[in-house]
Formats: C-alpha cells, structure tokens, sequence
C-alpha cells in the first residue's frame, strides 16, 4: 500500500474553497479593560456561602486598597452543587 502526501493539494484546494466561501473561522479580536477598572471573576461557588462572604471581603479590601475607577465583579460557574439544597448565597 502506498500512501500520498497530499498536504500540499489539500492546503491548495481548502484556499481556493475559503477564495470562493469565505472562511468558516471566525476573525481573531482582541480585548482590553481600561486602565481604571479591576476585574474579578469568582467561578464555581457550589453552595459554599462562607467562602463567598470571605472572597467578598477580599475583593472590598483590594478595591480599598488599590481604589480603582471602577470595579466589576463577574460570577461564572456554579452557585450551589446538583443535588444540594439552596443556601444563602
């Protein structure tokens, strides 16, 4: 059995394919936050309330340290665990 490079014929044909298409990928964009604004993420909490009120009171202390412009706190992830009662987050 004989195998073919073809990487060149492939690479041709997908340029030629996206000429006549377009690409399917999607344009590379870049972010940034202003210089004045700190951002903190918290991710998965998973019902632990009292770890929440500690990161809380880490994130005041930061703002009132480094007193920033503005501050945004972003939540992502889970607040309570599958199967776990709801507490008081």
């Amino acid at each position: 059995m004989t195998m073919v490079d073809n990487t060149a014929a492939d690479g041709h044909k997908r340029s030629m394919f996206s000429k006549f298409f377009g690409s399917r990928r999607a344009p590379e964009r870049t972010y940034s936050v202003p210089a004045d604004t700190r951002v903190y993420a918290v991710g998965d909490i998973h019902g632990r309330a009292d770890l929440l009120k500690r990161l809380h009171d880490m994130i005041s202390a930061d703002i009132r340290a480094k007193n920033p412009g503005r501050a945004v706190v972003i939540y992502v992830g889970d607040s309570f665990a599958p199967r776990m009662h709801r507490v008081n987050l």
